[in-house]
């Protein structure tokens, strides 16, 4: 049994996240970026996580033409995934909060709206921030200050190829 973590950080439109170790990523050293304001990512061309077992971070800025952040990973039963997400602390972002799914093959369908397509045969599991604490988070090694949601632990209750994705809820999508 594995653990992984990732974290999302959203901005209004941006969305961090990463992904790997139960353990937080707290310097350069325990995670590693795996994009910064990338392309539109889905299902065909989500960013690999080659191992998973370290941190992965990713920053996206949604968009109408891109509006989640797309990861994908092999994982096996019983292997525990950290997620974490949050967005930068400024003042306009300050009431956004942004929502991750964990989807799989075999998984329950997903039945409230998204901004993306999930692939056939994959069902899967979405989590809000809303409901959670949030604290403003000051990254000591690079300067990034952001307000950040509590982890969010997932069991994986399946093996196989694994997306996680970020995104802001299809109310508060952005329209540009």
């Amino acid at each position: 049994m594995k653990q992984h973590m990732i974290s999302v950080v959203a901005i209004t439109a941006v969305l961090v996240g990463l992904i790997g170790f139960e353990a937080a990523a707290e310097t350069p050293w325990d995670y590693r970026t795996v994009v910064i304001d990338g392309r539109a990512t889905d299902a065909r061309n989500a960013h690999s996580i080659e191992d998973p077992e370290k941190g992965h971070i990713g920053y996206h800025r949604a968009r109408k033409n891109a509006p989640a952040l797309w990861f994908r990973f092999e994982g096996g039963y019983g292997d525990r995934i950290m997620l974490r997400m949050g967005v930068p602390a400024l003042d306009e972002y300050r009431l956004l909060r942004p929502a991750i799914a964990v989807l799989g093959p075999g998984l329950p369908p997903v039945t409230e709206e998204v901004p993306f397509e999930i692939p056939e045969g994959f069902g899967g599991y979405i989590y809000h921030t809303a409901p959670l604490n949030v604290e403003r988070y000051e990254n000591n090694y690079h300067g990034v200050v952001s307000w950040r949601f509590d982890a969010i632990e997932h069991v994986l209750d399946h093996a196989g190829r694994v997306y996680v994705v970020g995104f802001i809820p299809v109310p508060e999508n952005p329209e540009a």
